[in-house]
């Protein structure tokens, strides 16, 4: 999806040190999140509707 840790901190309302830990490996996303991910990876275009 090419978005900062910011940008995405906001967009899945958790914060950016979230994402940040989430790359890092040392937590796991929650399952709603995960899905999120998961539909925003097969269809890119809703995003600007998060926005």
């Amino acid at each position: 999806l090419k978005l900062s840790q910011r940008e995405a901190g906001s967009l899945f309302k958790v914060g950016e040190n979230a994402f940040d830990k989430y790359e890092r490996g040392l937590i796991e996303p929650s399952g709603p999140t995960i899905q999120l991910m998961t539909l925003l990876e097969k269809h890119p275009e809703l995003l600007d509707e998060l926005r």
